[in-house]
C-alpha cells in the first residue's frame, strides 16, 4: 500500500532492489490497464507508483462536474424506443453506475422514475400500477414487472396473428376438414 498512497518516499528506496522491483511491476500493471489515450496523457518516464496513480486519478477527479452533468443529461434523455426492457434497464443501470462512480449516486426511486419516464407507448400503461404499489417498487421489481408485461404483450400479439392467419385461411368460417358428404 505504501507504493500507492505516498506514505513511502520512493527516493529513499533506490537502494532497495526488491522495493524497486515491486514498484516497477505496479507501475507496469497500472499502465497496461489504461486505454491508449489515457496512457499517453499520464505516462511519464521514471514514474514511481505514487506518481502514476496520482496522474491517473487526476484524469478522473479533475472532470467530475462535467462527467456528472453529461451522465445526468444522458439519463434524462433516455427513452426505451424499440429496446427491450432488459436493454433499457441495462442502460439506466450503466448510467447509474457512472453517477455512483463520480460521487453522485441515484437512489432506487430515481432509477424507477427514470424507467417510467422513458417507457415506450407499448408499456406506458404499466406506470400507474408501478407507482400505486405500497411500499414503492424497487428498480429490480419494476424491471421484473415490466419484463413480464413485455412477455405477455408479445404472446398476445403472436396469438392475435395466429388467429388472424387461421381466420384468413378459412374465409367461410368452416373447417376445411368438416365437409358434409
Amino acid at each position: 500500500m505504501n507504493h500507492i498512497d505516498g506514505s513511502m518516499d520512493s527516493s529513499l528506496m533506490f537502494d532497495d532492489a526488491e522495493w524497486l522491483q515491486i514498484d516497477t511491476c505496479i507501475v507496469s500493471w497500472l499502465y497496461t490497464t489504461l486505454s491508449d489515450d489515457l496512457f499517453s496523457a499520464v505516462m511519464q518516464p521514471d514514474d514511481d507508483t505514487y506518481a502514476a496513480w496520482t496522474a491517473i486519478g487526476s484524469q478522473f477527479l479533475d472532470n467530475i462536474v462535467q462527467r456528472t452533468a453529461q451522465a445526468r443529461q444522458r439519463l434524462h434523455a433516455l427513452h426505451q424506443g424499440d429496446m427491450s426492457i432488459a436493454d433499457f434497464c441495462a442502460q439506466i443501470k450503466r448510467l447509474a453506475d457512472v453517477l455512483r462512480d463520480v460521487g453522485s449516486p441515484l437512489s432506487d426511486q430515481e432509477m424507477v422514475i427514470t424507467l417510467l419516464g422513458g417507457l415506450s407507448d407499448k408499456l406506458a400503461h404499466c406506470a400507474p400500477t408501478i407507482t400505486a404499489v405500497r411500499p414503492p417498487m424497487r428498480f429490480s421489481e419494476a424491471r421484473s414487472f415490466l419484463q413480464q408485461e413485455e412477455v405477455w404483450i408479445t404472446g398476445y400479439a403472436q396469438r392475435a396473428v395466429s388467429t388472424a392467419l387461421l381466420s384468413a385461411s378459412q374465409p367461410d368460417g368452416n373447417s376445411t376438414n368438416a365437409h358434409a358428404y
